[in-house]
Parts: structure tokens; C-alpha cells; sequence
């Protein structure tokens, strides 16, 4: 990870805000996004780490890995938001205006608790608001930068696709307490063939995303 333009950013006095997305390719569960603010202080405990803590693609790093650097970017990182779209909400809107929303959403909590928006009277200031591969253009009249393969780029993308990756495990094994017959604990809601074969034996639950499976059953 080179997070040495991020840092030359946060040293000139701009501000840095990641953010990502997890769960758009699922049949069941929610799509959730995470945004992430980072700081110089961030940056400094990072570096203490001296590589111990991983902030890289959450799907390059094993659950070990994922949940130990969650842990330590709940402790360190100045703030995150989390935002979800549950699966009916998909079903309603599509996956691509939910997609937009949680990530666009979790971007504005972000500028609305440090007042960052230009209604507030800090148009001057330079925030870099990067987004991981997603299209949005701006959030909150703030210019977004879409990033392909953002989380190989940038240290705010890859926290957010962390936080976003472990929030999301948890959830569908949650899930999965109450419909064990789907195995979410381990495909996490995607469409592996056993997943699949439990859908058409046992039908949709309230997790599924009907607009998702419609070709299964």
C-alpha cells in the first residue's frame, strides 16, 4: 500500500475521506459501504505498526487478517460511517442506486459531523473524497474521485474496505443463526453452488434479494 500521496495531502492541511462497498454481487444479506476519514496521527500509528497491521483489498487478507486490522482501525482511525441497504431495499430501488447511496451516504455523515459541507462555510477548504471504482461525482457539491482498484491505491479505500468487509462477515453470521440451511456463515450470502442448491431446496428467505435469484427458482 503507498500511502505517501495521502500523507503529502494530510501535511499540506487537506482532508482525506475513503470509501467502498461490500455485498453488491450477493444473493442475500445487505449491500454496506464504509467511509473513512484519516488523519496524519492515523498515518503515524500505521507506520509504528512497522507492517504488523495489513491495509490492503479486504479480499487479499484472510478472516484472521481482516478481523485483527478491523480491530486495530476501529481504535486508530479518527471516524467511519457505515451505512446498509438491506435486501428488500435492493429489491426496491436496484443494486446500482444502492450501491451509490450507501457509499455517497457514508461519505456525507462524515462531512456533516466535522461540518465539512460547503453550506457550512467551508467551501476553501480541499477535501479529497476517493471512491473505490464506483462513479460518483460529487457528495454534497464536494468533487469525488472514482478509483479502479482503489483499494491498491489508497490507505482511506482499503480501511473503508475493511471495516466494511468485517461489518458485513458478521452480519450474515449473524444471519445465519436463524437459516443455517443456507450456509451464510461461510459463502456470506454469495452464490456458491451449495448456496444455491439450498435455495432451490428450501425456497427464499427474508435475507434473499429477490431480484438476485429469480433465475434459481
Amino acid at each position: 500500500m503507498d500511502y505517501e500521496k495521502e500523507e503529502e495531502l494530510l501535511k499540506s492541511g487537506d482532508i482525506v475521506i475513503g470509501a467502498d462497498e461490500v455485498g453488491r454481487g450477493a444473493l442475500a444479506g445487505p449491500i454496506v459501504g464504509c467511509g473513512c476519514l484519516i488523519n496524519l496521527d492515523f498515518i503515524s500509528a500505521w507506520k509504528r505498526e512497522n507492517e504488523k497491521i495489513l491495509i490492503r483489498d479486504s479480499k487479499k487478507m484472510t478472516k484472521i487478517q481482516r478481523e485483527k486490522s478491523a480491530q486495530w482501525l476501529a481504535e486508530n482511525i479518527p471516524f467511519y460511517a457505515i451505512v446498509e441497504r438491506s435486501a428488500d431495499e435492493i429489491d426496491a430501488i436496484g443494486i446500482q442506486k444502492s450501491n451509490g447511496e450507501v457509499l455517497q451516504n457514508s461519505v456525507e455523515q462524515i462531512l456533516e459531523k466535522f461540518h465539512l459541507s460547503p453550506q457550512n462555510g467551508n467551501s476553501s477548504q480541499k477535501i479529497h473524497i476517493l471512491i473505490d471504482h464506483f462513479p460518483i461525482p460529487s457528495v454534497n457539491n464536494r468533487k469525488a474521485l472514482s478509483l479502479q482498484k482503489g483499494e491498491s491505491k489508497s490507505i482511506a479505500i482499503a480501511a473503508a474496505s475493511i471495516i466494511a468487509k468485517v461489518h458485513r462477515d458478521r452480519l450474515m453470521d449473524t444471519y445465519s443463526v436463524n437459516s443455517p440451511e443456507y450456509m451464510w456463515g461461510a459463502n456470506k450470502g454469495y452464490g456458491t453452488a451449495q448456496h444455491r442448491e439450498a435455495i432451490i431446496k428450501y425456497g427464499l428467505s427474508k435475507k434473499h434479494r429477490k431480484s438476485f435469484t429469480t433465475k434459481i427458482i
